[in-house]
């Protein structure tokens, strides 16, 4: 019998390349109607820096966000089922507000829905200009929170560096 041949495939190179991001979470309380309405301005808030072409170099590419709970009957629930109107992530934090004369001791346990947002940030600049940025994002959700008759006594941001392979 003759030889085997061997067969022989070229490999296509794939450049992989390599992208410095910073990733920011955070979690919104979305447990009343209130709640709700200032997480949907929250959205259309970050939405916007695509409509209005203010472009600079903090416009974020894009975002993700969990689905926002709604308040509605079983019948409406069958009808409208969508992905947005069911809790997905609950918040269980202690509140700190002032109790019994004693500031920023732990009053009480709180568990409500929340919404989860991520956000990747390119990186062009120096990172004082972003925590800048982020600075006015928190001011922008606590004063939506307040304009809705909801305001809270803290957001946690976390920002991290990530680096994206594409």
């Amino acid at each position: 019998m003759g030889k085997s041949k061997k067969l022989r495939t070229k490999k296509k190179e794939v450049f992989v390349r390599l992208e410095r991001r910073v990733r920011v979470t955070f979690f919104l309380p979305a447990e009343t109607t209130e709640d709700q309405n200032a997480v949907r301005k929250v959205i259309g808030s970050l939405d916007s820096q695509f409509v209005t072409g203010n472009i600079t170099r903090f416009t974020i590419t894009g975002f993700t966000h969990s689905g926002i709970p709604s308040k509605i009957s079983a019948e409406e629930m069958m009808v409208h089922e969508t992905r947005l109107e069911k809790e997905i992530f609950f918040g269980h934090w202690w509140s700190y507000a002032e109790f019994k004369g004693v500031p920023w001791t732990p009053r009480e346990l709180v568990v409500e829905p929340v919404v989860f947002f991520l956000i990747d940030y390119p990186v062009f600049a120096e990172e004082w200009e972003l925590d800048q940025v982020l600075q006015c994002l928190k001011k922008d959700i606590f004063s939506i929170y307040a304009e809705q008759g909801r305001p809270q006594e803290e957001i946690w941001m976390v920002k991290q560096d990530i680096y994206r392979y594409t």
